[in-house]
């Protein structure tokens, strides 16, 4: 099997909030406590899921306002 996970920076209460949904966990190698391991999606529904995510760490990494689905 092949590891899908997605390394992403997000705002650390974000992070740990998808942390706590079991979306994520902190990524080993972090140095501020924004860099997460998002977890691969296993169906079409999970894939949104995942790509929503990455929008939102898109936006925290150009200082945009975060989108909330």
């Amino acid at each position: 099997m092949h590891d899908t996970s997605v390394h992403l920076c997000l705002p650390a209460m974000r992070g740990a909030e998808l942390t706590k949904l079991g979306w994520s966990q902190p990524h080993q190698y972090e140095d501020y406590g924004i860099e997460f391991m998002i977890y691969g999606p296993r169906t079409e529904e999970e894939l949104e899921l995942v790509l929503s995510i990455i929008i939102e760490s898109l936006s925290f990494a150009r200082h945009a306002s975060i989108p909330r689905h």
